[in-house]
Formats: C-alpha cells, sequence, structure tokens
C-alpha cells in the first residue's frame, strides 16, 4: 500500500479514537448535568415541605444521593462555615451531607438549606459550561485528532485503570494537566508534520530529505 494511504488511514483512525474519548466525556458531562438538575429539583420540594410534612422516601433519595452530588459538585459544594453563635470557623464544610441530616430533625437553619440550593446551582452552571465547551470541541476535526493522540500517549496510564489501580477521574486529571497536553501537543505538531509531508512528497522523498 502506498505511504500515502498508510498515512491517511492512522490519522482517520487517531481521529476515530479522539471521537470516541470526547463522545465518552461528554457523556459522563451529560449524567452529571441530569443528575444535578434532578437533585435540586427534588431538593426543593422536600425543602419546602419537610418542616410541616417530612417525606421520608424522598429524604431517602436525596441522602442517598448525597455522596455522589457531594463529590461532583468539587469547590461548589464546600464552604468555610461559621456556625450560629460560634466563634470558629469550620474550613471544607460540605455543605449538602451535613444539612441533611439537620432537614431530618427539623434542626437546618434556613441560611444552611438556601446554601445548598444556592451551591447546586452554581455547580449546575459549570457543568452546563462544560456541557456547551465539550459539544464545541465535537464538531472540531482538529481536537478529534489532538484527542486521540493524548489517548494514544496515556495508554501506560489507562492501563493502570483498567487494572484497578487508578480511578477514570484520575486518567482525566494527568490527561488534562497542562505539561500533558504541552507534551502531546509536540507530538502531534511532529506527526502532523511529518504526515503532510510524507502525503505532498511521497515516504521515499521525505526517507532522501532527512
Amino acid at each position: 500500500m502506498d505511504a500515502r494511504y498508510v498515512v491517511i488511514v492512522v490519522l482517520a483512525g487517531i481521529s476515530a479514537l479522539g471521537v470516541i474519548r470526547l463522545v465518552a466525556r461528554h457523556g459522563r458531562l451529560a449524567e452529571q448535568s441530569a443528575l444535578a438538575y434532578e437533585y435540586l429539583s427534588k431538593f426543593n420540594t422536600f425543602a419546602n415541605s419537610y418542616t410541616s410534612s417530612f417525606d421520608a422516601q424522598l429524604y431517602f433519595w436525596l441522602v442517598s444521593k448525597s455522596d455522589k452530588i457531594q463529590s461532583q459538585m468539587g469547590f461548589c459544594g464546600i464552604a468555610d462555615y461559621r456556625p450560629p453563635f460560634a466563634n470558629y470557623i469550620m474550613r471544607n464544610y460540605q455543605i449538602l451531607v451535613n444539612t441533611l441530616p439537620q432537614m431530618r430533625t427539623r434542626k437546618a437553619m434556613a441560611d444552611n438549606v438556601a446554601m445548598c440550593e444556592d451551591a447546586l446551582i452554581r455547580y449546575i452552571g459549570l457543568i452546563d459550561d462544560s456541557l456547551a465547551y465539550s459539544a464545541s470541541r465535537l464538531k472540531n476535526p482538529l481536537v478529534w485528532l489532538q484527542e486521540g493522540a493524548r489517548l494514544i500517549l496515556a495508554i501506560p496510564i489507562i492501563t493502570l485503570q483498567w487494572v484497578g489501580l487508578i480511578s477514570p477521574t484520575k486518567v482525566d486529571a494527568v490527561t488534562l494537566n497542562p505539561l500533558f497536553r504541552v507534551f502531546s501537543g509536540i507530538v502531534l505538531l511532529l506527526g502532523l508534520v511529518a504526515s503532510l509531508l510524507t502525503i505532498i512528497l511521497g515516504w521515499e522523498k521525505l526517507i532522501e530529505l532527512l
């Protein structure tokens, strides 16, 4: 097979890997967004009635999903919190998981309940921005190639995920790291230059130039 066709097939394969990775990441964001909207809706329903009519089933659902949504919210779900009449501050206070038990005993302060709602709304705003950005990247062929190249370079890290040593979140943290992005960008640039020269000149002439 002509070297030009080989290069085209390889580039198409790398792009296909990039699309798969982008679609998977977009799907995770969509799931997180759906959970956040559902959680906010059910939390508001519960917050508006728990003092007069306690819905045990709804409370069970909120608590069962609280660790997951609290983890996904990240910095949106924590705050430096000063309890009423206290002279100390609780750092990195997890707003949601700490307020729900107080709501069960009807001891939750109105401000704490409002903090939960505000935190969820802030998180939804961020996740919606991430979804819009992710959708724009899905339409860019250069991003497909870039993500495919990163995926190939990240194979050792992904292997650690497959054997259960690290989580998918850790994989994303490494592959989205600025240093890794610069390294993969340099490798991609060199690969594109070599690929274009191969397509234009042919493999034999490229070897002669080198």
